[in-house]
């Protein structure tokens, strides 16, 4: 009989001593360890601040703070640097216990630094051979969490068409910064390459919201707009040319650029080499007519292969004639 009465207030005791203690501080930790590798060898690592060589074994504690996504990023000369965005995966059944029958466990968990969840357990990082005169291009920490959580770009394991972009800066960045890009002709002497096409996705959207509290309703309606600027264009411009025909672009001209209702943005242009005159030491300087001829050249051959328009091509056909 006795057993019968305190068998209920034990039950009792401990659900209420379940329904009022964290979750995470019955069963978790204030803090785990966390395994860190890196290939190759002599890999340096820095961890929000502090550097240290892989292997490694680091403590992340779980506070309020420290449970915030951060970058691991690893480093060695001559290899590109290489990240991992590390971030707490916390414990939906246990967060779903602790609100029961209220969420006095969850204030508890918090304060205590016990918050239901973890860290990974591992984290390894693969370092890429950086030829010589190339330049890394992984942005900073803060950009690289920014990129992640606003337009879920994940460069620390991009898509092969963002790999691929970072490469072509990499290899060409010192190059691109000495790229002309022109809207008309140049009066330098050139080599046409060939044609060069980019296209920006823009953004024309529009969303509305509805509400209704009491007798009181209403409806917004919001336009997000966007379109690439002609700097952003120039440089998509530049890449793709030196993508097609590596160092020997040295501009691009006749640059035109057009806006879509959608906003979207194409741009397109003729990739050209710079020529070098080296005419022999006993030879008479080329005359302006022989220099003229050459252009007419030229403005015919981009006419023939529909790289100008016929307009264009009549425009700077005049404008040679004229300057004889």
């Amino acid at each position: 009989m006795g057993v019968n009465q305190t068998t209920p207030q034990w039950l009792l005791s401990t659900a209420l001593f379940l329904g009022t203690t964290g979750c995470g501080l019955i069963l978790g930790e204030r803090s785990q360890n966390l395994s860190l590798t890196a290939n190759p060898a002599g890999v340096e690592v820095s961890i929000k601040g502090r550097t240290q060589p892989a292997p490694a074994t680091i403590m992340l504690t779980k506070g309020r703070h420290d449970r915030s996504p951060f970058v691991m990023r690893g480093r060695k000369p001559g290899y590109y640097d290489a990240c991992q965005i590390v971030e707490f995966d916390t414990n939906g059944f246990l967060i779903a216990l602790d609100a029961i029958p209220v969420a006095l466990g969850l204030a508890i968990d918090a304060m205590a630094g016990t918050w239901p969840g973890s860290f990974p357990e591992r984290v390894h990082l693969d370092l890429r051979p950086r030829p010589s005169g190339y330049v890394d291009m992984l942005p900073d920490d803060r950009s690289i969490l920014n990129a992640k959580e606003s337009s879920l770009v994940d460069f620390c394991n991009p898509s092969p068409e963002l790999q691929e972009w970072m490469d072509l800066r990499s290899r060409y960045s010192t190059k691109a910064a000495k790229v002309i890009v022109a809207s008309g002709e140049i009066s330098r002497q050139y080599r046409i390459l060939g044609r060069v096409d980019v296209d920006a996705r823009g953004v024309n959207q529009i969303a509305w919201s509805y509400w209704r509290i009491g007798g009181f309703s209403s409806f917004n309606i919001t336009t997000t707009q966007h379109k690439e600027n002609p700097i952003v264009m120039n440089e998509l411009l530049t890449y793709q040319a030196l993508k097609k025909y590596g160092d020997l672009v040295d501009a691009i001209i006749n640059v035109h650029y057009e806006t879509q209702p959608s906003l979207d943005v194409f741009a397109g242009g003729i990739a050209v080499h710079f020529e070098t005159a080296t005419a022999p030491a006993s030879s008479p300087p080329t005359s302006t007519s022989g220099s003229s001829e050459e252009r007419l050249l030229q403005l015919r051959k981009l006419r023939e292969q529909n790289l100008i328009s016929p307009e264009e091509y009549e425009e700077k056909r005049k404008r040679i004639l004229d300057a004889l």
